[in-house]
């Protein structure tokens, strides 16, 4: 007796009456439905028992032979499989070759309206993921019932590709590494042929002739064809670099959301630079004569023709001077220097503040004059008059240089903030009225001697002058100062950190806001970059080697040459010497650049060569490329943070949970410019060897790059000899070559002296308001001393201990079979062991 499938046994007797009617040619589905069986039943059991079947299938028959016959005798799909113990999407793909439309009467999970709905759809060339889509449901479950008719090409394998095209790389890892885009942009790139000849394509190929079957084409990237795609697409900041496009950020952004663009853009970030190239003269047309025709509506003017002579002039003496290379501003009658520096970059700041100071003049005029102005929006912000009958009322002779007053200034505060305006009076207003009084003090002290004035008309003229300059220092004094809330300058705010706060500010920045933040403050305290410096400093201003890392010497020592023009003032860059890095630093800095080039190849830097940043007298030029080692953007070498966005994080943070181990007095003004404050206060109070001890206070003028003409003691300005370098090196290393580990770190400071050897809670620096008992305190700092020379006591016994275990090490006696070179090794390893801990002990000991 057997069993069937269906659950039902079949007696011997009907066993052999189904073999003699298959041996007659009767066909399994009348044989099941006589017995009434499964059609699958009764293949089953002739094909386990190697019976001839109707078609000629037997136990030794392929599965590929009988699906075709299994399948029109009417079993379905998943009964097939069965039978064959085959997978139901190889039935589907055997039967999709022989051109055969797999269309199931019964599917679960699909009502009769979807199953006619997904007829229609595919007669109309619509393919499975897209009617998927449209009925929401799985890819497989519409594949189960319709099979499209197209056949299947087989494409080629990987590693034939590869011998043809060279290396291929896989959609995630171009995506990732190369591309910066997610599939779905990438997909729709293709659709759009921005990635023509970029891919190809291994697998099944299911492609209609308008889509890409996603589920069963595996995308295949050439690399040298990735390679070309990282320099073909770039950011819109890549075109406001003036060597390529020159165009401002806010304008190329401004072509792009108004749909200039649209022909080249890639993604939200990328676009083909090429196309962007071609477009930009049409664009720059269009909009240029788009704003011509609103500005001549509106009857602008250039600011700096509507002025008379005298005003032009005053301007254009000014700007000169400025730009000249004696550019002080001298006033008082020579007693007071109001401005020892000119423009930095006279051909970028000369026409600028042309522009700036006429369209003061321009608003003054218009105050006194009664005229009406109006401000666009087209045009870069232009004013223009409201009616034809304001023009007419404008005249420039109505204000006169020396008639400025404090109404003059009233005129400017229309619809802007405070701070711009008082950026409008200190940086451009001031420098010039100044310039005006050291014009009109050198004009009497020259018409006082040729005229021979007496006492008398010399006092009325000079009572004269003082009369015009107060009313010019009323007028631009009155301007409120605002308060900067992110200003790092506050004396009454600054922070003096310990060297266990500076590590422990390292951790919790590395915590909460990634390795870039904690190395930014840990380059502000050792190094004393200011928070505007270091948005400029580069990889190249490193002393690197050829892969772009940084090169040290004997003791981890690297430097930092840091050029003028990207200093304060553009005069503050590093000494001849270079600033030093310490060992650890220099480390924290290599592992940045380990991340950094994994998204920018330091070879990129090479595409910047010839980058130049110059002040008014200076010039510094990298021949070799130019990348910023800080990047809002990391696979971009040419993008910088902002000096505000730099600080920024740093005080939106919440100090009050992070900063826990700083006293609430000051933990809500730490600041980038406290890490100065923090290394100048290290490295002038340091603990160093006895010959150092004179020397710490121009070795913290070198590491901050401070200069001597601006030092205020004037004998140590002038009446002082120089250090060598070699003593600085020494200061300074000795000061900041300090363990980043807190254990290590303590013990650190009680052998210096920095930390008494019972202190191993975090200090707080705040403000002591407790009275100092005298006799107590000698008390204390005779106890203090005893467990500081007990400490030395015992570094004197372990180095002791140590000589005496290196004496046996070198004069013990060798075994007779020392057992090969292995023996010779290990005695090699603990001898250098132990000078390693000799040399620290000694070292120890030194700066007791």
């Amino acid at each position: 007796m057997a069993f069937a499938n269906d659950g039902k046994y079949l007696s011997a007797e009907q066993y052999e009456e189904i073999r003699e009617l298959l041996e007659k040619g009767i066909s399994v589905s009348k044989i099941a439905k006589l017995y009434e069986r499964d059609t699958s039943t009764i293949y089953k059991t002739a094909r386990r028992n190697g019976w001839q079947l109707n078609g000629g299938i037997t136990q030794n028959s392929q599965p590929e032979d009988m699906i075709e016959k299994l399948y029109q005798e009417g079993i379905s799909i998943d009964e097939i499989s069965k039978i064959l113990a085959i997978g139901k999407l190889d039935v589907l793909h055997h039967l999709s070759l022989l051109r055969i439309s797999v269309l199931r009467e019964s599917v679960g999970g699909l009502t009769q309206e979807e199953k006619e709905k997904v007829l229609m759809m595919s007669a109309s060339g619509i393919p499975v993921w897209e009617i998927a889509k449209e009925l929401r449901k799985g890819v497989l479950t519409i594949a189960k019932y319709f099979f499209e008719e197209k056949p299947l090409k087989k494409l080629p394998a990987k590693e034939e590709l590869e011998k043809k095209y060279g290396p291929l790389i896989g959609l995630s890892v171009a995506a990732r590494e190369y591309m910066k885009m997610d599939h779905k942009s990438i997909y729709r790139a293709i659709d759009q042929g921005f990635l023509e000849g970029m891919y190809l394509t291994v697998g099944l190929d299911v492609r209609r002739e308008t889509s890409l079957q996603r589920s069963q084409v595996k995308l295949l990237f050439r690399k040298d064809q990735l390679e070309e795609f990282q320099f073909r697409y770039k950011p819109l900041k890549y075109f406001t670099d003036e060597e390529r496009a020159g165009i401002p950020l806010p304008t190329v952004n401004g072509y792009s959301s108004k749909g200039y663009l649209s022909e080249a853009r890639l993604n939200h970030v990328l676009y083909d630079v090429k196309r962007v190239q071609s477009l930009l003269p049409y664009i720059r047309k269009e909009v240029y004569d788009h704003a011509g025709k609103k500005i001549s509506q509106n009857q602008t003017m250039d600011y700096y023709e509507l002025l008379n002579e005298e005003q032009r002039d005053w301007i254009d003496r000014y700007i000169q001077h400025r730009s000249s290379k004696m550019p002080a501003i001298i006033i008082n009658f020579g007693m007071t220097t109001s401005y020892k520096t000119g423009f930095t970059k006279p051909k970028n700041q000369g026409p600028r503040v042309r522009k700036d100071l006429s369209r003061f003049f321009f608003l003054m005029i218009c105050n006194r004059s009664g005229a009406q102005v109006k401000r666009l929006k087209e045009g870069n912000g232009a004013h223009v008059f409201a009616t034809p009958t304001d023009r007419q009322r404008f005249d420039p002779d109505r204000f006169s240089i020396m008639e400025f007053e404090s109404s003059d200034v009233a005129s400017l505060d229309k619809d802007i903030s405070l701070v711009t305006l008082h950026s409008y009076v200190n940086d451009t207003l001031k420098p010039f009225f100044h310039y005006v009084q050291m014009e009109m003090e050198k004009q009497f002290d020259k018409e006082a001697v040729i005229n021979r004035w007496d006492p008398v008309q010399s006092a009325i003229e000079s009572h004269r002058i003082q009369s015009i300059c107060r009313r010019f220092h009323l007028a631009i004094n009155q301007v409120t100062e605002p308060k900067d809330r992110y200003d790092d300058m506050d004396d009454a705010r600054k922070v003096f950190l310990t060297r266990e706060q500076f590590v422990l500010c390292l951790k919790q920045f590395n915590q909460s806001h990634g390795l870039e933040k904690s190395l930014m403050f840990a380059i502000c305290t050792l190094l004393g970059l200011r928070r505007e410096e270091l948005t400029l400093v580069a990889v190249e201003d490193f002393v690197i080697d050829e892969n772009g890392f940084l090169l040290t010497d004997k003791n981890g020592v690297g430097k930092l040459y840091l050029p003028n023009p990207k200093s304060k003032l553009g005069i503050s860059g590093s000494k001849t010497s270079g600033t030093l890095i310490p060992p650890r630093l220099v480390r924290l800095i290599n592992f940045y650049l380990q991340t950094l080039y994994k998204k920018c190849p330091f070879q990129s830097h090479r595409e910047f060569e010839g980058t130049t940043f110059s002040t008014a007298h200076e010039k510094h030029v990298y021949h070799k490329g130019h990348g910023y080692l800080f990047r809002p953007r990391k696979e971009y070498p040419n993008s910088c943070y902002s000096v505000n966005s730099i600080g920024l994080w740093l005080h939106r943070m919440d100090k009050n949970a992070q900063l826990y181990f700083l006293s609430p007095e000051v933990r809500p003004y730490l600041s980038f410019h406290d890490g100065r404050h923090t290394l100048n206060e290290w490295i002038e109070t340091a603990r160093v060897s006895p010959d150092l001890m004179d020397s710490r206070d121009e070795a913290a003028d070198q590491q901050m790059r401070h200069k001597g003409t601006y030092f205020k003691d004037v004998g140590k300005t002038h009446y002082r000899k120089r250090i060598t370098q070699d003593l600085s090196y020494r200061c300074i290393i000795q000061a900041l070559d300090f363990p980043w580990e807190l254990k290590k770190l303590r013990k650190w400071e009680i052998v210096r002296g920095y930390r008494d050897p019972d202190d191993t809670e975090v200090r707080m620096n705040q403000k002591l308001t407790t009275t100092i008992n005298t006799e107590g305190l000698i008390i204390q700092s005779v106890e203090k001393q005893a467990k500081r020379d007990s400490f030395i006591n015992n570094v004197d016994s372990q180095l002791e201990a140590a000589w005496k275990e290196l004496h046996q090490l070198k004069h013990a006696k060798l075994p007779k079979d020392p057992g090969g070179s292995s023996f010779f090794e290990d005695l090699s390893n603990q001898i250098n062991e132990v000078k390693e801990r000799i040399t620290q002990l000694e070292e120890y000991k030194k700066y007791q």
